[in-house]
């Protein structure tokens, strides 16, 4: 590990318990991340999606998200606070790109040595979450000038046929070898004539096959209202997209759960229309079949 630049005059033993941290946050090491945390009822971690308050529930969501990415410490600014406790500022370069922030709260403790009591996460921006997002535009497909629902803006689950793109049921290697669609859903050509503009391709679980929304292969959605929470499915990037505020409408499919689960854990009105009232097609007919049995 390449040593950061410090600032500032850190107590003894806490710049090395601040890289051994960042180590076990690089080996994914669940049961030295879980040590590093003070063991309370009001231990913070902060980030994007919200707060976290608990050892327990800090833990959970470490044991959930699948590791948090490679990265490297490139600053590190102390504020002494006291004999026991400092704030810890760092920078991190992520292998994936960008520049992100952690900002830290330890205490030392005579025998357990330096804890993490609060810490705020500042990751890097994405032009697109690919846990939310397959493909997004500006907008992907505009709204017709005028209509009910102008100024709207929708989030597509994987599983309508978009002019120009391609279905990936959640699923890398499907997506691969799928064709590209000549003709739009009749579910989604409803709202862009109405005015809607389509923001893009939300994620779904891999063949829409779960209520949970867990996808191992592009990564689970977020829960906005649940920080660390599932953020059920099989709609689940829709839902998100809605309850992160980048869309204010999202299109899913319903025939176990599907729109009515991801709406109940974020906290949206999720509606499950009259059977024959939306238009089924715009489905490949294999798919169609996997979403009528499981979806």
């Amino acid at each position: 590990m390449t040593l950061p630049s410090v600032t500032g005059d850190a107590p003894e033993g806490l710049v090395e318990a601040v890289l051994a941290y960042e180590a076990a946050l690089a080996a994914d090491d669940q049961e030295a991340l879980a040590a590093f945390f003070v063991p309370a009822a009001d231990t913070l971690r902060a980030d994007a999606n919200g707060l976290l308050v608990g050892h327990d529930r800090i833990t959970a969501f470490r044991g959930r998200r699948g590791g948090a990415g490679v990265r490297e410490v490139r600053e590190l600014r102390v504020h002494v606070l006291g004999d026991a406790a400092a704030h810890v500022v760092t920078v991190n370069a992520p292998a994936s790109g960008g520049r992100g922030a952690v900002s830290q709260l330890w205490v030392r403790n005579e025998s357990a040595g330096w804890r993490i009591a609060a810490a705020h996460v500042t990751a890097p921006a994405r032009a697109i979450d690919q846990r939310v997002w397959r493909v997004v535009g500006a907008p992907l497909v505009a709204g017709a000038p005028d209509g009910p629902l102008a100024g709207e803006t929708v989030a597509v689950k994987d599983l309508f046929a978009i002019a120009g793109h391609r279905i990936g049921v959640g699923v890398r290697a499907y997506l691969a070898e799928s064709p590209l669609e000549h003709r739009t859903a009749p579910a989604v050509a409803a709202l862009v004539d109405a005015g809607a503009d389509v923001v893009g391709i939300a994620q779904t679980d891999q063949f829409a096959y779960s209520i949970a929304g867990l996808n191992p292969d592009y990564g689970t959605p977020v829960n906005p209202a649940v920080p660390g929470g599932i953020p059920g499915g099989s709609s689940s990037g829709p839902a998100s997209a809605v309850a992160l505020g980048q869309a204010s409408i999202g299109l899913g499919t319903d025939t176990a759960g599907s729109i009515r689960v991801p709406a109940s854990y974020q906290g949206l009105w999720g509606l499950r229309p009259t059977h024959g009232a939306v238009s089924l097609e715009g489905w490949r007919r294999s798919l169609r079949a996997t979403t009528r049995s499981v979806g």
